[in-house]
């Protein structure tokens, strides 16, 4: 399907191993593919050809298709987003995940807000902190209790559920 202001990929591709295009042979923009090695080439406005994929590079990633779930094999990191509040996403999505620098933690979103994955800030597990305004509608998890160390100031309009059963205690 054509479009006005966009250009139609070009493919060449090598079946020989160990094969990488030369800058001469790629226009800009254009890809590469060597299918005995498994590696993805482009070419970028700067004339330098790059591999964008490789298949070798994925070994650390497994694919369980019985439970849908996606696992990192490895003893590194997983890198999530980071941005501030202002840059969270516009279309947000239940079980996305990032680090908000504003609040300097990492938080999750439930299909209405985004809230604070694990804990407070710890010094070594002496001292735990609590921000003292809670600005965001918050409810706690069935069964749990919370503290926290006040004083505690809620925005007007934000709402705080506490289950049947479960406590918040405010020192």
């Amino acid at each position: 399907m054509a479009s006005s202001g966009n250009t139609t990929i070009q493919m060449y591709y090598s079946p020989t191993a160990g094969h990488v295009p030369a800058a001469a042979n790629l226009a800009s923009g254009e890809l590469a593919v060597n299918t005995a090695d498994g590696i993805l080439y482009y070419k970028n406005a700067n004339n330098v050809v790059s591999v964008l994929a490789n298949s070798a590079d994925n070994t650390h990633l497994q694919w369980d298709s019985a439970n849908n779930t996606l696992i990192v094999l490895s003893t590194g990191s997983l890198e999530v987003p980071v941005g501030n509040t202002v840059q969270q996403p516009a279309n947000s999505a239940v079980g996305m995940l990032r680090f908000n620098t504003d609040l300097n933690q990492f938080q999750g979103y439930n299909g209405t807000i985004w809230g604070q994955i694990g804990g407070g800030a710890s010094a070594n597990g002496v001292v735990y902190e609590n921000k003292q305004t809670l600005n965001q509608n918050y409810t706690m998890t069935t069964g749990n209790s919370g503290e926290s160390v006040g004083p505690i100031t809620i925005t007007p309009g934000v709402i705080v559920t506490i289950p049947a059963g479960s406590r918040w205690v405010i020192l």
